[in-house]
Formats: structure tokens, C-alpha cells, sequence
């Protein structure tokens, strides 16, 4: 977060601290319900329309269930996502005064500033992540286990899931910038223009 708003960052082992660990709490109540409603959901939405359309092409179900999860999932996590980005970026010292300071200075409304550039950051990246793990882990299935008569194992599954996760992530990291950007600043402009300035 400092970093993407231009503040200067120091990794050296010495400099490292509770600075490095600001909004952490924020993080754990936002992105563990978040994950919940994101892959419930994409779960539940891909196993409705495959029971309902058993011959449904793969791949566009499974981007449609990303895209459902990732949205009910970013009605949780932006204000979390504010209140963390406050703390990261020195403007709050605690969750307590990030929201003080919010709902003082925008009410409910200002829980959600930067909504839009959340889900532009994270559609895209569902849409890479979940339909390429599919993809991935059916043809990894198919390569190195079929032979075998066996199925994927945890730490295999892990393993295309991180490779998946870290291509999707290299991909819309300028978007995480935007966000970022829009959820600190709260100047209310969107996306368009932050990409611009």
C-alpha cells in the first residue's frame, strides 16, 4: 500500500516491524469471510448450472461462477480492505479510529469508496484464477495421474493453484495500484480517472 501511494518503504531486516504488520486485523476479518463467499459461492453456482445444463461448455461456467463469487465476496471485504489500506499507509493508528474517521467523513457510503476499483481489480483476476485452476488442475489430472489411476493429490493441487494464482496475480497487479489508490485517497474519483492521473 505505501509503496503503490509513492511512500517510501524499507525491507532491510533491521527496519522490519510492527509497522510492517499495520491493519493486519483488518486483513483476517475481512479476507477469511471473504474467501468463504468468494469459493461458496463459486462452488454453488457452478454446481447449480452444471445440474441444470449438464452439457454447459466448461469454461464459460466457470468464469460466470468466479465473476458471482467475486462480487458477493466484494460487498465484505472493501470495507476491511479501507480500514487495512488506512492503517498500512500511517493515515489511523487502529481499526477504531479508521472507522471513526470514515463514517465521520462519509458515513456508510465512505465504506464502500473505491468499491469499483476493488471489483476491477478482483473480476479480472478471478476470471484468470478460478477457470484457469480448472483448467490447469483437470489437465495436470490428466497428464500425471490418469496414468497412474489415481487423483490429484492436496499438495499437487496446491502447487497449480499457486502457479495459477501467482500468474493471475502478475497480470492485474496495475489494478491492485488502482484500487489502492482510489480506496486511500478517497477523492471519488473512479477508475477511469485514477488510471489517468
Amino acid at each position: 500500500t505505501k509503496k503503490q501511494l509513492g511512500q517510501k518503504v524499507s525491507l532491510r531486516l533491521g527496519d522490519i516491524g510492527h509497522e510492517h504488520f499495520k491493519g493486519f486485523g483488518s486483513a483476517v476479518l475481512g479476507q477469511i469471510p471473504y474467501g468463504m463467499l468468494v469459493f461458496g459461492t463459486y462452488e454453488m453456482t457452478k454446481t447449480k448450472i452444471f445440474a441444470r445444463y449438464p452439457d454447459a461448455p466448461k469454461l464459460p461456467v466457470f468464469l460466470v461462477a468466479a465473476v458471482f463469487g467475486d462480487v458477493l465476496g466484494s460487498v465484505w471485504l472493501t470495507p476491511s480492505e479501507i480500514i487495512k489500506q488506512r492503517m498500512q499507509s500511517g493515515m489511523d493508528k487502529n481499526m477504531a479510529d479508521s472507522v471513526v474517521a470514515i463514517y465521520r467523513a462519509k458515513g456508510l457510503a465512505g465504506f464502500y469508496s473505491g468499491f469499483s476499483g476493488l471489483v476491477a481489480r478482483d473480476l479480472p483476476y478471478r476470471a484468470l484464477q478460478l477457470p484457469s485452476y480448472e483448467v490447469a488442475r483437470e489437465w495436470y489430472s490428466n497428464r500425471y495421474c490418469a496414468p497412474y489411476q489415481r487423483s490429484i493429490l492436496p499438495h499437487e493441487a496446491m502447487m497449480v493453484g499457486a502457479g495459477v494464482g501467482m500468474c493471475a496475480a502478475g497480470v492485474t497487479t496495475p489494478l491492485d495500484v488502482v484500487k489502492s489508490r482510489m480506496m486511500v485517497q478517497a477523492t471519488g474519483k473512479g477508475v477511469t480517472e485514477v488510471v489517468r492521473d
